[in-house]
C-alpha cells in the first residue's frame, strides 16, 4: 500500500495511446518512484520477514507425485493386482479419461480365508537408484486430488508407497488408510490429506491395516531419505468386503493446516557380514554383475553387487529385488532361456543346480509355456515342487525363506491353492554350474571382466 500509486501510474504510462499524456504521466510517474523508493525498499524487507518463499511454509504448496496428463513427466504407467493367490475372487478395473483415473471393483472373501481379499493399482516400480520420483522430503503429507465417488462409504481405501531404501516393495511399503465420505468439494474435486507420520512399513499382509503404527515405533516411519526417493505408489481396496469407486485426479506431496511432524531418527547403518558360503562368482548369467546394490537397494556403495546384497548380505535378509525386474532390457530373462529344451537354474555362489524347467508332468512339473505364464502373473520368477533339484533347496524353519543346500538365500515360499510355489529373486538363481565357474579365470574371461562389465550392457556375455 506504500508504492501502489506508484506502480499503478507506471502502468498508465505504457497502456495511454496519447503520446503528449504518457510523456507529462512518464515524468510524474518518474519522479513519484524517486521520491518513493525507500518505501519501496522498506515494503519489501517488512514483506520478506513475515512471508519468506518457502515450501514448507505456504500450505498450498503442492509437489506432483503422480499426475494423469498425457504428456507430462508424472504420468507413470499403472498395473492392476487382483486377489492372485489361493482362488481369491476380488476384482477390479481402471481406465484414464480427461486426465482423470478412474478406478472401480469389487472385494470379495478368498474362500479358503472367509475373510476379504484385495483389489490394488499401482505404478510401475522405477528401475535405477536415480529414477525416482518428485523429491517429497520437505512436505508432511500425502495429497491425493479426488473426484466425486459412487462409493463414499467404503472403508477399505489405503494407499502405499515405497522408496530406494525400502526392504521389499510389496510387503514392506509405508501404508495408510485413507477415505472419501465426507470430503469438502469443489468444482475440482477434494483433497484427502494424509500425513506421512500415519504411515507405517509393518502391517497385516490379511488386512492392510497396521500392526504397528508411527506414533508407537519410530522405526516403522517413512524417514525424510525416504520421502525424497518414492519409486511406486499403490492404491489398494482391502479388507473389506463390497464394491468400490474411485476417481484420481492427481497424487501430490504437501501440507494441511496442522503442525509440522518432526521427521523420525534415520535407520541403523548395515554390517559387512555375510550368510554365503563363499564370494558370488563373476560373469553371472541374464547380466546380473552388471547390477550393483544402489541402484536398488539403500545405503550401499556402488562397489557392492546386487547379488550380494540380496542373496548374501544379512542386512537385507528379507529384501526382494523389484517386481518384474527379471523383465528389464539389461536382464531380460525369458530371452536367455531355450523354450524346447530344459534350462537348469545354480546357485550364483556354489554352482549346485536348484531348478530345472520344463520338468516331466510325471514329476509334478510343468511345461515352459506354465513357468513364464506364472512368473509374469507374480511378477518374479516362480517355481513348482515338481522342478526342484532333490537336495539342493530347503526352507528355513519359519516355512517361508528359500535358501540352497549351500546357505544362499534364494527367495521366498509362497504356497497357493496349487501347493508350494517358490517365488525366488532372478539374482539369486543366474549362477554358472559349479565346474563352469571353476575355470573362471584365463585370457578370454579376464576380457570379459574387465572391458564388458560397465556400462550396462545391451548384450549377454556366459
Amino acid at each position: 500500500f506504500f508504492f501502489l500509486p506508484s506502480i499503478t501510474n507506471l502502468i498508465l504510462t505504457y497502456t495511454d495511446q496519447d503520446s503528449s499524456t504518457a510523456t507529462a504521466r512518464t515524468q510524474v510517474t518518474h519522479s513519484a518512484m524517486v521520491t518513493s523508493l525507500p518505501r519501496l525498499v522498506t515494503s519489501y524487507l517488512f514483506l520478506s520477514s513475515i512471508a519468506p518463499n518457502r515450501a514448507e511454509d505456504n500450505p498450498e504448496t503442492t509437489i506432483p507425485l503422480v499426475t494423469f496428463k498425457k504428456d507430462e513427466t508424472t504420468n507413470y504407467k499403472f498395473v492392476l493386482e487382483n486377489d492372485p493367490v489361493m482362488g481369491g475372487q476380488s476384482h477390479s478395473s481402471y481406465q484414464i479419461t480427461n486426465d482423470t483415473f478412474r478406478w472401480n471393483g469389487e472385494v470379495v472373501n478368498v474362500p479358503k480365508l472367509d475373510a476379504p481379499g484385495f483389489c490394488s493399482v499401482k505404478s510401475l516400480y522405477l528401475i535405477g537408484r536415480d529414477n525416482v520420483m518428485n523429491d517429497a522430503s520437505a512436505c508432511t503429507h500425502l495429497k491425493l486430488r479426488v473426484g466425486v465417488s459412487s462409493t463414499p462409504d467404503y472403508a477399505g481405501f489405503k494407499v502405499s508407497f515405497s522408496s530406494v531404501y525400502t526392504e521389499n516393495h510389496t510387503f514392506k511399503s509405508f501404508k495408510a488408510n485413507f477415505a472419501v465420505k465426507g470430503l469438502d468439494f469443489d468444482e475440482g474435486g477434494a483433497w484427502v490429506d494424509i500425513p506421512f507420520a500415519d504411515f507405517s512399513n509393518d502391517w497385516s499382509p490379511y488386512t492392510g491395516d497396521a500392526v504397528t503404527t508411527c506414533k508407537d515405533d519410530p522405526a516403522v516411519c517413512p524417514t525424510a531419505k525416504d520421502l525424497s526417493t518414492i519409486k511406486q505408489i499403490t492404491i489398494w481396496a482391502e479388507g473389506v468386503s463390497g464394491g468400490f469407486s474411485l476417481d484420481v485426479l492427481g497424487i501430490y506431496a504437501g501440507f494441511a493446516p496442522t503442525k509440522n511432524t518432526p521427521p523420525p531418527p534415520p535407520p541403523p547403518l548395515p554390517t559387512t557380514e555375510t550368510t554365503c558360503s563363499g564370494p558370488i562368482q563373476e560373469n553371472l548369467r541374464f547380466n546380473i554383475s552388471l547390477f550393483t546394490a544402489d541402484e536398488i537397494l539403500p545405503y550401499y556403495p556402488e562397489d557392492e553387487g546386487l547379488a550380494y546384497a540380496v542373496c548374501c548380505d544379512p542386512d537385507f535378509a528379507g529384501y526382494a529385488e523389484p517386481r518384474e525386474f527379471y523383465s528389464d532390457p539389461d536382464v531380460s530373462f525369458f530371452d536367455h532361456l531355450d523354450d524346447s529344451l530344459p534350462n537348469t537354474f545354480y546357485d550364483p555362489v556354489c554352482g549346485i543346480p536348484l531348478f530345472v524347467v520344463p520338468a516331466p508332468a510325471a514329476t509334478g512339473g510343468r511345461s515352459f509355456e506354465e513357468f513364464y505364464d506364472e512368473t509374469v502373473e507374480h511378477g518374479w520368477p516362480s517355481f513348482r515342487e515338481g522342478e526342484v533339484v532333490d537336495g539342493n533347496v530347503v526352507v528355513a524353519d519359519d516355512g517361508r525363506i528359500v535358501l540352497s543346500a549351500c546357505g544362499t538365500r534364494l527367495g521366498t515360499m509362497e504356497p497357493d491353492e496349487e501347493g508350494a510355489r517358490y517365488c525366488l529373486d532372478t539374482a539369486c538363481i543366474s549362477g554358472h554350474a559349479a565346474a563352469a565357474a571353476a575355470e573362471g579365470g584365463g585370457f578370454w574371461n579376464l576380457m570379459k571382466r574387465t572391458y564388458f562389465r560397465s556400462p550396462r550392457a545391451s548384450f549377454v556375455l556366459e
